[in-house]
């Protein structure tokens, strides 16, 4: 199988959020290394990832300005990513069209993965933190290879 670390286009922007910057920046590196995104940028709060993305919906949107993945953590102070989720799909079209949401959460709470599975903008839900594997998972779910939600840890696969 091809990995992405072959890919000679990755995509242009992804963000991360999460309350622990030691995990923003564990899985930046990560992301960086497997050259999944030309930029990464992190967050520590859930509510200013949302006000960054409601100012892209603002301005005059060139699609490269549109983040293709947003890691989310679910489990964080202020706004947590079950009201991240929500005020997510109230974003323009544009936006949450382009941007599909993959969970990364140390959530150990079982109802978590078939919640946020319920919501057509997840990607799937993996486990804390990204492991090179996970990219591969990312790449056949991008490219309609196996079932949209597999609702496991890619560290299972």
């Amino acid at each position: 199988m091809e990995t992405l670390n072959s890919c000679k286009v990755p995509y242009k922007l992804v963000l991360i959020i999460d309350d622990s910057s030691i995990d923003n920046f564990v899985n930046q590196k990560m992301i960086e290394l497997n050259r999944f995104s030309e930029e990464v940028i992190a967050f520590t709060r859930a509510n200013k990832a949302l006000e960054y993305l409601i100012g892209l919906g603002k301005n005059n949107l060139q699609a490269s300005e549109i983040p293709s993945f947003i890691f989310l953590d679910l489990n964080m102070p202020i706004m947590d990513g079950h009201e991240f989720i929500k005020q997510f799909k109230t974003l323009p079209d544009e936006i949450t069209e382009k941007c599909k949401i993959i969970v990364l959460t140390s959530s150990v709470n079982p109802f978590d993965p078939i919640i946020v599975n319920d919501h057509k903008h997840i990607l799937t839900f993996l486990s804390k933190p990204l492991l090179k594997n996970n990219f591969d998972l990312i790449d056949l779910l991008i490219n309609d290879r196996t079932p949209r939600h597999v609702g496991i840890s890619a560290k299972a696969v």
